[in-house]
């Protein structure tokens, strides 16, 4: 950064500023820059040193800037991170100097009221000033990002910003409770009902909520105050790495939620449910939840969700579906994989489902039967099926009604010595993958894939031999990919046996390598 910045008096454009120590390159040299404009990143604040002196920013004053980034570089970065505070008593962390410092740093900061977007990254202290706390005259936000503010306690009030559309809280590990004031619900902004009464809107105009990395948080407080209505706008929220969350508020106020993503949050033991947005819902991840034990009641009745993914929840053990739901007439996408524990997939899910065209179950040990296909209506528009590693290899035997797939994974195990002959049958296949079988040779009806493009062998490790030369050549495929096969790896070779076999296929690898 050229010091003695000041002089450009005329600058209009300034990305960023990173603040010194040394005469003619600390803050105050943004005073002397009335005409700063559009978005100004402000790096090193541990460097300034009160408020007085921040106050020479002058950025109150600044009307033109509407972007605004705040950054702090942590010094102390290796005993802050989320993984640490998973190691670590919060008590014994407070080791990062200045606090009161970044506090009436910060609180000299004020930004004009014509701000739109503001991120505060790095700050230290366990309070924020005032002017943050309530979001004071920034009547005009859109956005706020709270990013790595390690020893912050408290979540600013953030719900009576009229125009507030994106809001990120990230890395805030000290919070231990989202509390009543986040809503604001005392200074929110109201509209009248047709019977005359007031509703007060909590974040009227909010379309994302991302809350990430806040492995103390534990309690979400439901805005239950008598005549407040909560997101009612809320397209997308995401919940990540919040360990110790047990809950998350219920949908009944998220009627424009279109997007609910969980990831991490390993104590989270039940969803209340989700009727609130079942017109609106079209994706739904859940992953790496270990407590979570069983998906809500009405999850038939989302009518419009389009992908459901249900990943590495170990726990998970029920999949409900009373009778009388609507079902998932939208769903495209329906992916549940490493479940351990769950023993039974509801043939009234998939029966409604009219619309499916990708189905992915597979590594749901427990699991001990799959649901009959036969008759189900979208069998003839299903794509794509991954299915397998369940406690019982017959469960393989439901490809026989899938004829229109044209990629296929298929997840066995050491102890499973064969393919599905059904396998056969399935003329329209374009893609195979087979994992983890203990199959020491691939059977020559897998030459009947006429429309076989490209063959994809993982961790077999007993394979030793492909089909005979002749059912490989009957194949038209273009790639064939090996990968952890170390006995077929070796037979592979260009002067070994099953060489002959694949030397006419235009890509062959091998671990990633291509073995020409």
């Amino acid at each position: 950064m050229p010091p003695h910045i000041r002089r450009l008096s005329c600058l209009q454009t300034l990305q960023f500023f990173n603040v010194g120590d040394k005469e003619g390159c600390r803050i105050e040299e943004l005073g002397h820059l009335k005409n700063l404009r559009g978005k100004i990143e402000i790096r090193n604040l541990e460097l300034v040193n009160n408020k007085a002196e921040a106050n020479k920013a002058n950025l109150d004053g600044k009307t033109n800037i509407i972007e605004l980034k705040f950054c702090w570089r942590n010094t102390n970065e290796g005993n802050t991170t989320y993984e640490s505070v998973l190691e670590s008593d919060t008590s014994n962390r407070n080791v990062l100097e200045s606090n009161s410092h970044d506090e009436s740093v910060l609180e000299g900061l004020q930004p004009h009221p014509n701000l739109r977007s503001i991120v505060i990254e790095g700050f230290r202290g366990n309070n924020f000033p005032l002017w943050t706390m309530k979001m004071l005259k920034l009547d005009k936000l859109i956005e706020i990002e709270l990013i790595n503010c390690y020893n912050c306690e408290e979540i600013p009030m953030l719900g009576h910003l009229p125009l507030l559309k994106y809001l990120k809280l990230e890395g805030l590990t000290n919070v231990r409770s989202i509390g009543l004031s986040f809503y604001g619900a005392i200074d929110c902004s109201s509209t009248s009902r047709n019977d005359g009464q007031e509703t007060r809107v909590s974040f009227p105009s909010l379309k994302s909520l991302i809350i990430e990395e806040m492995p103390n948080l534990t309690e979400w407080a439901e805005a239950q105050m008598s005549g407040v209505q909560v997101f009612p706008c809320l397209e997308i929220l995401e919940i990540v790495k919040c360990c110790k969350l047990t809950n998350i508020i219920s949908s009944s106020n998220l009627t424009s939620l279109v997007r609910l993503r969980i990831y991490e949050c390993k104590n989270l033991a039940y969803i209340l449910h989700l009727r609130g947005c079942g017109a609106s819902l079209k994706q739904l991840q859940i992953s790496n939840c270990d407590e979570l034990r069983e998906l809500p009641n009405d999850l038939g009745s989302l009518e419009s969700l389009e992908t459901l993914e249900i990943h590495f929840c170990e726990n998970l053990q029920l999949i409900p579906y009373p009778s009388g739901q609507k079902g998932l007439s939208s769903l495209r996408r329906l992916e549940i994989f490493n479940c351990k524990r769950l023993s039974n997939l509801p043939s009234e899910m998939l029966k409604f489902c009219t619309s499916l065209q990708s189905l992915n179950v597979f590594r749901c040990e427990n699991l001990t039967s799959f649901p009959e296909l036969s008759g189900m209506v979208w069998l003839n528009s299903l794509r794509e099926l991954a299915i397998g590693d369940f406690s019982n290899s017959d469960t393989l035997e439901v490809i026989r009604h899938i004829k229109s797939v044209q990629l296929l994974s298929l997840y066995g195990r050491a102890d499973w010595v064969s393919l599905p002959y059904q396998l056969q049958n399935l003329t329209s296949l374009k893609e195979l993958r087979i994992y983890d079988f203990g199959i020491e040779e691939l059977p020559d009806w897998l030459g009947n894939l006429s429309s076989l493009e490209l063959l994809w062998l993982y961790r077999c490790e007993k394979l030793r031999h492909l089909p005979s030369k002749e059912a490989m050549q009957r194949l038209t495929i273009y790639g064939l990919n090996i990968w952890y096969c170390p006995l077929l790896r070796e037979q592979c070779r260009l002067d070994n046996s099953e060489w002959p076999k694949i030397s006419h296929i235009p890509q062959v690898q091998i671990n990633g390598y291509d073995i020409r």
